[in-house]
């Protein structure tokens, strides 16, 4: 049985204001044989959708809440909003990383 595994970096952009959580994800691919152009057939339309994701989604919005707490005076409510932001990104990046597995599975 050969296994390759990838990674994907959800995360592109930086924060000020936010300590981010790790954004990269690994998927994983087994099968008797892996064939390299099979493989990049399969993984192509993965790599889209969460690239798509990545710009239309998650970098903006990253950026919406960093320059939000820029504006935020109260340290602790700046404090909360940051925990928020960071538990829903580092949930985001598990679900997307279990859809883009459940996509590579459908696919092989």
């Amino acid at each position: 049985m050969a296994d390759v595994n990838q990674k994907f970096d959800l995360i592109s952009v930086k924060a000020k204001n936010l300590e981010l959580p790790n954004g990269s994800i690994t998927l994983k691919v087994s099968s008797k044989e892996i064939d390299p152009s099979l493989m990049a057939r399969i993984m192509e339309p993965v790599w889209k959708y969460l690239n798509d994701y990545r710009k239309m989604a998650i970098d903006p919005a990253i950026l919406k809440y960093d320059a939000e707490l820029d504006g935020i005076k109260d340290k602790k409510a700046a404090e909360t909003l940051a925990k928020q932001v960071n538990a829903e990104l580092a949930k985001l990046v598990g679900n997307l990383e279990k859809e883009a597995q459940n996509r590579i599975k459908a696919s092989w």
